[in-house]
């Protein structure tokens, strides 16, 4: 009797091991059907809006941290972000070169987190006054899709052809979601941004596969 008590108990454990499960903590997301646009949702939520897709977030797939390069100096307004690999793991992010602007993402739901110091954003182009002004950041996908913004009231100061004062980029995260595979991903600045440290200090993303 005490053998098939223990075998019984084997078998649910294994049945227990090998049944999927999804903690009650798991994150979840409405994914637009339309844009792709991600937003958080709380745990337990059974619906979305409409013309929205309810989505598990479970363990991290991929990611990638990447560093400015195109530092200390001026990126131009419009300008693609250059950057260098850093810490990677995952098959879903992927780029080509010792430095790059472009950044290739599968399908997926994705974190994007973009922080920045020491920068000065002009109105005007070198070797004109730098006039301060509001700087803006764009995740941008294909080059047409804006998916992500990262902006600021501050912008720093000036003094006679030279920035002073300068101001950290406005960090955060941003959840988006990448619908065709082999997306291209480009940060750019909608005014001219000038660094004043050196290249692999000046900026970070790190792009995280949630799912």
């Amino acid at each position: 009797m005490q053998k098939f008590v223990g075998l019984g108990a084997c078998v649910l454990a294994a049945a227990w091991w090998l049944a999927p499960t999804t903690p009650a903590h798991a994150q979840q997301a409405c994914v637009n059907n339309s844009s792709g646009a991600a937003k958080i949702v709380p745990a337990g939520t059974t619906s979305c809006g409409n013309n929205e897709t309810l989505t598990a977030l479970g363990g991290l797939q991929a990611a990638a941290d990447f560093q400015c390069v195109s530092v200390p100096g001026v990126t131009s307004a419009g300008t693609p972000f250059t950057f260098q690999s850093g810490v990677s793991f995952g098959s879903a992010i992927s780029v080509s070169g010792a430095s790059f602007t472009s950044i290739t993402l599968q399908t997926g739901v994705y974190q994007l987190h973009f922080d920045g110091v020491a920068f000065y954003s002009s109105s005007t182009p070198p070797p004109l006054i730098p006039v301060p002004t509001p700087f803006v950041i764009t995740a941008t996908f294909n080059a047409s899709t804006s998916v992500a913004v990262w902006s600021s009231t501050a912008s720093g100061q000036t003094a006679p052809a030279i920035a002073t004062n300068p101001t950290d980029v406005p960090g955060g995260d941003r959840l988006v979601s990448v619908t065709t595979p082999n997306t291209i991903l480009t940060i750019t600045a909608l005014a001219h941004l000038l660094n004043l440290v050196n290249a692999g200090t000046g900026c970070h993303l790190v792009t995280t596969k949630l799912q």
